[in-house]
């Protein structure tokens, strides 16, 4: 065996351990956040020219079959009407940016203090002061006017730890989220949902010491590193929000290549999160954006797409970790044996539905994959009854094949309907299943995997 286990379940000593239905903990998802199954862009600008003008971004988004458009800075009525007849959830976005030296926070000698760009006319706001407090419920008021009522606050206490930046003090941003946000929702006169970033980053836990701003945001969107780009990492991310009520939304938080882009895309939507289409995507202070490609992505996006059935209303039941050979795991429901040595499994149920299918995620994170073998304790699944496995993986990108199930799920729609798990039909060419042959013995059930790059399912049901 090449893995150890994790849980954030519990079950008694005594007796047997619980079905994996009842081991998967029901979670109400936070007001406006994405669902399992959604997939999210950043359409950030746009432009009458360049790379960033309405068809391209709407080619872009067709392109990455996306549900949601997130993080925008766009204001045009007409393109946020275009985006909300493609089915598209739209968010607008503010930050801690002022170009209102008035607005500014001012340093020992009154000077207004530069943003984290260090370029002038762009200095970082006064959460203290009136002026930008009044400015910024106007600027709320507007996104309201154009019917958006999710918004991102990006750098919700500044940009603390930059060379010479004066980040906003928890107990300033505290008042500053509790007035504005029950100001704006009485603008508003409905509910607004509310995400950030940044606060959610510390140290790798989801609050921590920026538990006096997250309270104030319904979900994080949050950028991640190459290095938290783990198996472990993104497990521990999903329960640690979780037990806050809270989920996380990522994003890359420079150019992390394809290869750990793929890992993160299966790795958050494995726990139960979702990763940002890295198009337009932030790459760093004064570095070019990033912008994906289709062909290096897209077979992951359209999957999530094709597989939505078996993501939404699904929570974690156990997972095991890439790590030493711990041998006998006791009552751990999955093992691996065999192949790199550094598969994740996390197996993910219906809460307290014994006949649904279980559902196991497997990924991958080896520069080399291969073949490896799942031993699957059937006790645990259904009881025992004799179990049948799906193995479900992307399908190599094919543009003609993407443009077909985009325009197929376009026709599912019906006006006013979010695009979502409901299409997935549109997508099912973009998914291979592919029924395993199992071996039975001693009550756990055997079946071989080939190498996975980096992400497949396995769909258990009772036979």
């Amino acid at each position: 065996m090449c893995s150890r286990e994790t849980s954030d379940t519990t079950h008694t000593a005594i007796g047997k351990p619980p079905l994996l239905c009842n081991a998967a903990k029901a979670f109400k998802r936070p007001r406006g956040a994405p669902r399992c199954s959604d997939v999210g862009m950043r359409l950030f600008r746009l432009q009458a020219k360049g790379v960033r003008t309405a068809d391209n971004l709407i080619a872009a988004g067709k392109g990455f079959h996306i549900t949601r458009a997130e993080w925008s800075y766009i204001t045009d009525k007409a393109f946020i009407a275009r985006c909300r007849r493609l089915g598209w959830h739209f968010q607008g976005t503010m930050n801690a940016i002022t170009h209102n030296a008035d607005h500014a926070i001012k340093d020992a000698n009154g000077k207004p203090v530069l943003d984290h760009f260090n370029k002038p006319g762009r200095y970082m706001a006064d959460p203290n002061n009136d002026l930008y407090r009044t400015w910024y419920l106007e600027r709320l008021g507007q996104w309201f006017a154009l019917g958006v009522y999710a918004i991102q606050r990006d750098e919700p206490t500044g940009l603390g730890g930059l060379k010479g930046l004066r980040r906003w003090e928890y107990p300033d941003a505290d008042r500053f989220f509790t007035l504005l946000h029950a100001r704006a929702e009485k603008v508003a006169a409905r509910p607004v949902s509310w995400s950030c970033n940044l606060a959610w980053n510390q140290g790798g836990r989801f609050g921590g010491k920026g538990q006096a701003v997250t309270k104030h945001f319904d979900f994080g969107m949050s950028e991640i590193w190459g290095r938290s780009v783990t198996a472990r990492f993104l497990i521990d991310a999903a329960r640690d929000a979780r037990r806050r009520g809270k989920t996380i939304v990522y994003t890359g938080g420079h150019d992390l290549g394809i290869p750990k882009t793929r890992l993160a895309i299966a790795g958050c939507y494995a726990a139960g999160l979702t990763f940002i289409v890295p198009w337009d995507q932030f790459g760093g202070v004064n570095k070019k954006r990033i912008f994906a490609r289709c062909e290096d992505l897209a077979d992951l996006y359209g999957f999530i797409r094709a597989v939505g059935a078996l993501l939404d209303g699904y929570a974690e039941a156990w997972s095991l970790l890439p790590g030493r050979d711990t041998g006998a795991q006791g009552r751990a429901p999955v093992r691996i044996s065999g192949g790199s040595g550094k598969v994740s499994a996390t197996v993910r149920a219906r809460p307290s539905s014994r006949e649904a299918p279980v559902v196991v995620h497997l990924i991958d994170w080896s520069a080399k994959p291969a073949p490896f073998a799942v031993h699957l304790d059937a006790a645990r699944f259904f009881g025992g009854r004799e179990l049948a496995v799906k193995l479900l993986s992307p399908v190599a990108y094919d543009a003609e094949a993407h443009a077909a199930a985009e325009k197929a799920a376009a026709a599912m729609l019906a006006p006013a309907q979010l695009a979502g798990a409901q299409q997935g039909p549109a997508y099912a060419a973009l998914r291979h299943v592919k029924p395993l042959k199992t071996t039975v013995r001693a009550g756990w059930t055997t079946v071989q995997v080939p190498a996975i790059r980096p992400w497949a399912l396995l769909e258990v049901a009772p036979r």
